[in-house]
């Protein structure tokens, strides 16, 4: 229902977009045997705090493909606000990961674009995979 019903928007409220992602890791907990390790960093979030609609789902998605659990291992996930922007940061592993052709990012980017906002801020710290999308306040 999420989805269907912000296909058609520009913007998604951030505290919307962040419960539908704490559902959508339960789903993805379930199917990798509570492999994947959600952390939401308790941050303040306003009615007048927007996101690009998809945009965390879609760093999820890229973290879980590019970084699937192994035996004995877990995929943290940590997401925390800093200033205007929304830091997604995962731990990365040894794992030769799914080819990557940069479709998740590189849709956020045109999207950024389209409409007139900062891109997102790409970084790869301390075996730390880190995204940062721009808050849009409305």
């Amino acid at each position: 229902r999420y989805i269907l019903s912000h296909i058609e928007q520009d913007y998604a409220s951030l505290g919307e977009s962040l419960r539908f992602i704490s559902d959508y890791v339960s789903l993805q907990e379930i199917r990798l045997s509570g492999k994947v390790n959600l952390v939401v960093e308790d941050f303040e979030v306003s009615d007048t705090d927007f996101i690009l609609p998809m945009s965390l789902q879609l760093l999820l998605e890229n973290a879980i493909k590019h970084n699937p659990p192994d035996i004995g291992e877990v995929l943290a996930i940590r997401i925390l606000r800093i200033g205007d922007w929304v830091v997604v940061s995962n731990s990365t592993n040894n794992y030769v990961s799914a080819e990557s052709f940069s479709l998740g990012l590189d849709s956020i980017r045109e999207q950024c674009r389209l409409e007139g906002i900062p891109e997102p801020i790409v970084k790869s710290l301390n075996g730390m995979f880190v995204v940062e999308i721009p808050i849009i306040k409305r």
